[in-house]
């Protein structure tokens, strides 16, 4: 099935239980939001910066970098400015790949 990795993180950053020991949410920090999340519970070293994070997701998702950028950057930037950090939550990290899903799908 295609999006099986992704479609697990969407249902692990709803399910905190999920979550490794120790990590912490905050959307700022590549290593605390959704890529940091995934890199962490695939074993790796999450990126430290925005590129070379999403370069990673997107590997280990089997999507393109574009696609990750999207999917865990782009889509929290409303009228050509990022939302307030501390206001997204992971909550609503998966809703934006719950909605890039159903995009996928038709």
């Amino acid at each position: 099935m295609p999006y099986q990795r992704l479609i697990k993180l969407r249902d692990d950053l709803l399910n905190h239980t999920n979550w490794p020991e120790g990590f912490e949410w905050y959307w700022d920090i590549c290593q605390k939001c959704a890529m940091g999340l995934l890199a962490r519970q695939e074993n790796l070293v999450p990126g430290l910066e925005v590129g070379p994070a999403v370069t990673q997701t997107a590997s280990i998702l089997g999507i393109r970098a574009t696609e990750a950028s999207f999917l865990f950057f782009e889509a929290f930037i409303k009228d050509g400015k990022i939302q307030s950090y501390r206001t997204i939550t992971p909550e609503m990290a998966a809703d934006v790949i719950t909605d890039w899903l159903a995009r996928k799908d038709r």
